[in-house]
């Protein structure tokens, strides 16, 4: 999971450049640990699901919706699910999809709204099975603002992606007068910032 903690830091004096450097530090290991420990436990539950759903992929649709349904019953960021596998000819393809209405309407959203993002901003799936875990920014303008993670089986095969509200990871981003910190990806995209315009325009730092 390659994702990066940026901190720009308020200089009030230069004799205090040595703290500085020291708080910069202290904090972006921190921040990204917090980071880590969220999006790792959640990517963990995400592989659990998809090997469940495909070892019992003979059941019917409502009792995979079930457990689609448990997984999105214990963290409320989490927005839509599908898995997608790889076949014989080793490309993969979607296998199921779930999303919950009330939560998306709770939250003044659609499926197309979601349906949009996905077409916009795709999941590198060869990418995501090498990587293991991939965290892209998918937010659609105005005033969507979306991650989307992926989680990849150890084998690869098997592609769990998770549609999410940015809240889990905004909360551990607080604002303060002495510092800014803000989470982008390997290629400096904006994934999560407390000003919402960086993330709503896929800002590069």
């Amino acid at each position: 999971m390659a994702v990066y903690v940026l901190l720009a830091t308020r200089l009030i004096t230069g004799d205090r450049m040595a703290t500085i450097y020291d708080l910069n530090s202290v904090l972006a290991g921190s921040l990204s640990d917090q980071v880590d420990i969220g999006l790792t436990g959640l990517a963990e539950k995400l592989r659990y699901f998809g090997a469940e759903q495909v070892a019992a992929r003979d059941l019917a649709p409502a009792q995979n919706d079930a457990r689609a349904n448990a997984l999105l019953s214990t963290d409320a960021d989490v927005l839509t699910l599908e898995i997608w596998r790889r076949g014989d000819s080793g490309t993969f393809a979607r296998v199921y999809g779930y999303h919950d209405e009330a939560r998306l309407a709770s939250l003044n959203l659609e499926k197309k709204d979601l349906d949009e993002a996905r077409r916009l901003t795709p999941v590198p799936l060869e990418q995501a099975a090498v990587e293991k875990v991939l965290v892209q920014n998918a937010s659609l303008a105005p005033d969507v603002a979306l991650l989307r993670l992926a989680a990849a089986s150890a084998d690869g095969n098997t592609v769990v992606i998770a549609d999410l509200r940015p809240d889990r990871v905004l909360r551990m981003f607080g604002s303060s007068p002495l510092y800014r910190a803000y989470l982008v990806d390997a290629r400096g995209t904006v994934l999560v910032d407390p000003d919402p315009a960086r993330v709503l325009s896929h800002a590069d730092v």
